[in-house]
């Protein structure tokens, strides 16, 4: 197996996590939130389950070492299985919160542990200069399988599939990506690194001054984006009741609903890679901090079909143009080991979710109206993303700017993304005649 044609085979992977992205992932907070569970039920299940997994992914990737990174992801990957196995068992017990708590808790740990370590796993045989376009083809690929498979079982649920059977299905898929995988991982062995030499030029950069540095802007831009996240699960894990309860949505305009953010991040995804904004991620992510903050109060000015799709694309847009910003600035701060600083990330994230998920479940449950608490997450968003572009003041090459940021968003939506690398070059300021 030659490095190429190992790159290609991990889209076939990628498939098979999607087709368990698009059930157990996609179906199972709906499933129980369909249960009549309450506020703050829902919102212990969505989080704390995501908040045990960043606490194992803050200790499991930094003890894996290199040599065994494809034993660690094969060994999340089947924590993973474990927990679909006991989703089937919720659904067949109708258990509604304490199994279900369980499952989810394995399926996130395991989920959550992987993501890291396949990264740099595979970064040992991706050339640094086309890993953007790589990661970006690549998850374009499973968002478009997730995009399908979530629609078409919608349907089936319409028709009276059982959820257990839902559930299955995404155990076998997780079973066929870990079989896919661990043949990848044999074939690999064969294969020299491809970035040797690149490896070993991040030990010696992470011992400078100029990495030092780098970490320093890195953290800003995780205590600020946990802060962010606590802005955002305020209201984040409702959105779910909102359509069931005050939109009376039924299952098919829910999911078709839910699936427009991934049309976004589908249409723009090979954008954001092939727009090569390196230098840009720091305008990125907070550019698409201040465009997201205003989603929540966006979504309580009208309840029509059409406005909300809208609103829902612009949220698969940005969310999605923020989330692969964030995996470039761990990737680039050090490549190949970046399962060091993105496992803090994460938890950081996690952490600060489950506090701004409980605020929102606890105010809702204590009879505040679901648009308040929306205008509230709205509010608390503005303040982080105004913080965060603050601190990043300090910074030449941060500092948030009317064209760095109209460069990340002629990526985000240029059909020809070379229209970023032309305003890239177009000054801001114009000189006036005669100075």
């Amino acid at each position: 197996m030659s490095v190429k044609y190992l790159l290609r085979w991990t889209y076939v992977d990628g498939v098979f996590f999607a087709l368990m992205v698009a059930t157990a992932e996609s179906f199972a907070l709906y499933f129980f939130a369909r249960q009549g569970i309450s506020k703050t039920d829902l919102a212990v299940l969505s989080t704390v389950p995501v908040l045990l997994a960043a606490v194992a992914q803050l200790l499991i990737p930094r003890l894996v070492p290199r040599a065994r990174l494809g034993s660690g992801i094969a060994a999340m990957m089947l924590l993973q299985l474990l927990g679909l196995l006991a989703l089937i068992y919720a659904a067949i017990a109708a258990d509604h919160f304490w199994v279900p708590l369980v499952a989810l808790s394995l399926y996130w740990t395991g989920g959550q542990c992987a993501g890291p370590l396949w990264i740099d796993w595979i970064a040992q045989y991706c050339p640094r200069a086309d890993f953007e376009r790589f990661f970006g083809k690549r998850t374009a690929a499973i968002q478009i399988v997730t995009l399908a498979v979530f629609l078409g079982f919608a349907y089936f649920i319409e028709w009276g599939l059982s959820y257990v059977w839902i559930f299955a299905f995404s155990a076998l898929a997780r079973l066929g990506s870990l079989t896919t995988f661990l043949y990848s991982l044999r074939k690999s062995k064969s294969l020299a690194s491809a970035n040797a030499t690149v490896l070993a030029g991040e030990e010696t950069f992470r011992r400078g001054d100029s990495h030092r540095t780098a970490v320093k802007i890195f953290a800003i831009f995780v205590l600020a984006g946990g802060v962010f996240r606590f802005a955002v699960n305020t209201s984040s894990p409702f959105f779910l009741t909102y359509m069931i309860e005050n939109l009376k949505l039924t299952t098919i305009d829910y999911v078709w609903l839910s699936s427009v953010p991934l049309v976004g991040k589908v249409l723009f995804q090979i954008n954001w890679a092939r727009g090569r904004l390196q230098g840009y991620q720091y305008l990125g992510v907070q550019t698409s901090c201040i465009m997201i903050s205003f989603l929540p109060w966006l979504w309580t000015l009208s309840d029509d079909f059409l406005y909300l799709i809208f609103i829902q694309a612009m949220s698969g847009l940005f969310w999605g143009g923020l989330e692969f910003m964030h995996v470039m600035l761990a990737q680039n701060l050090a490549y190949g080991q970046s399962r060091k600083y993105a496992s803090v990330q994460q938890a950081v994230f996690q952490v600060c979710a489950v506090g701004g998920a409980l605020l929102g479940g606890v105010l809702l449950d204590h009879k505040w109206l679901t648009q308040e608490v929306f205008n509230l997450s709205t509010g608390l968003r503005l303040v982080a993303a105004g913080g965060l572009a603050v601190f990043a003041w300090q910074y030449s090459w941060t500092r948030i700017s009317l064209r760095g940021s109209f460069v990340y968003l002629s990526a985000l939506i240029s059909i020809r993304p070379s229209a970023a690398n032309i305003w890239a070059n177009i000054p801001i300021r114009l000189r006036r005649r005669g100075t």
